[in-house]
């Protein structure tokens, strides 16, 4: 594992670190049918000896929480290996995990870190979440509504046209809970009734 000397991770994505001083990275080889690997000598770290030891044990807690994530992600295309789209993989009360595939086709860069000073959760814009929009994955949005339950969480129906025959999806996007499920549907109806149920 390398160490930064600087604010910045050697591996890593650096635009999560919003600030701060102390943080894990890593490059993750990934594909689209879910598998992601971890290479030792593809991570690096930020901070004074005392923040990293401590950042090390709060990893260690969360375990492989981060990674189960991104495979469900990218398994339903909610993630795209050829598409930029930052991430929340994992956040509790103490800190955060977040990434991007930044397009490169089969890598994704991670970061993880305590939260800031006045910083409760990480701020992933979903105002391009709207019907009508095109997604990084390539679906279309068809709906979007905020959870009643969790107001920061949006719960999608989308169409992937690229395919035939077209496929329909319904997921949530944001990441108060840690929890992403993608549900696939042949037809509409099928599709809309999910979408209705869940948000």
């Amino acid at each position: 594992m390398t160490t930064a000397t600087s604010t910045q991770l050697g591996f890593g994505y650096n635009p999560g670190l919003h600030g701060a001083t102390c943080a894990w990275g890593a490059r993750w080889i990934v594909t689209q049918d879910g598998s992601v690997d971890f290479v030792p000598d593809r991570q690096s770290m930020i901070g004074t000896p005392e923040e990293k030891q401590e950042l090390i044990s709060w990893l260690v807690q969360v375990g492989s929480q981060p990674l189960e994530t991104l495979r469900e992600m990218l398994r339903s295309r909610e993630v795209s290996t050829r598409a930029s789209r930052e991430v929340v993989l994992y956040e509790d009360e103490r800190g955060v995990v977040v990434g991007n595939t930044n397009a490169s086709a089969g890598y994704f860069y991670v970061a993880a870190r305590f939260w800031l000073d006045g910083e409760t959760t990480y701020d992933v814009s979903l105002a391009a979440i709207k019907p009508g929009a095109r997604l990084g994955n390539g679906c279309l949005v068809v709906a979007a509504a905020p959870l009643q339950v969790v107001p920061q969480r949006v719960v999608v129906l989308a169409v992937n046209d690229a395919i035939d025959p077209v496929e329909y999806i319904t997921w949530e996007a944001g990441s108060l809970d840690n929890t992403y499920t993608g549900h696939y549907f042949a037809n509409v109806v099928e599709a809309a009734q999910d979408f209705t149920e869940r948000s």
